[in-house]
């Protein structure tokens, strides 16, 4: 599995930047350092593109509390899986019951739903980014979820990807734009564009949800991916 250093050797390869190295990611300056740079961000704005790259999928819990209806879920989570959230103890089966989401200008409208106390039914996400129970929990219960987590950025020469090295080619081409971008260079932009772009076809044909399932890139826009 190539780790940042290694990325960013190739870069400095394949963009013919002239001498070698770098030997670190940290301490650079420079050439080095830009190429290190572009490396990391290309890296950001492969898992940036979209929210729900299997890669970036995890499961988690919380524990709900008689009378506390919002809660904090996991400190990496980028979005949740809105039809994947389980409500486990007190009466209810042992297998639990599936919360049902609601969009919180729907419940925001209607707040009839947020009285008393009982078995929670449903569930909406705050601006804040907490969730609110619906109704208050009555007594002490467990919700596991899942839910897309936020990529973990390069940062040391022994830093990895966290998607199969296969696909670090997306990583290498869209840092080598980043290269021509800067040296106006451009027959080499459109070059590296159409090999990253070809590369984010491969990644995303693996790690993106089946053809006839809704996702949603990471600024907020529901699209669906069609098989052709």
């Amino acid at each position: 599995m190539a780790q940042f250093l290694q990325l960013a050797q190739r870069v400095r390869q394949e963009t013919g930047t002239a001498g070698t190295g770098p030997t670190s990611v940290v301490s650079q300056s420079g050439q080095l350092a830009q190429l290190v740079t572009w490396t990391a961000q290309a890296y950001l704005d492969v898992c940036n593109k979209w929210d729900d790259y299997d890669f970036l999928w995890r499961e988690s819990s919380v524990e709900l509390e008689l009378d506390v209806k919002d809660y904090v879920l996991a400190n990496n989570l980028r979005a949740i899986n809105e039809d994947a959230f389980y409500v486990y103890g007190g009466s209810l089966p042992a297998d639990g019951q599936k919360l049902d989401y609601i969009e919180y200008d729907n419940y925001r409208r209607s707040k009839t739903l947020d009285t008393g106390t009982g078995t929670p039914v449903c569930f909406t996400r705050l601006p804040s980014g907490e969730v609110r129970i619906i109704p208050t929990p009555d007594q002490s219960y467990t919700v596991e979820y899942e839910y897309w987590k936020e990529p973990t950025p390069l940062t040391t020469d022994t830093s990895v990807p966290e998607f199969s090295p296969i696909y670090d080619d997306c990583i290498i081409w869209r840092a080598c734009w980043y290269w021509a971008s800067f040296n106006e260079a451009q027959a080499e932009m459109a070059a590296h564009d159409f090999n990253f772009n070809q590369a984010m076809q491969r990644l995303e044909a693996r790690y993106l949800p089946a053809a006839e399932r809704y996702h949603a890139r990471s600024q907020g826009v529901d699209l669906v991916v069609r098989a052709e």
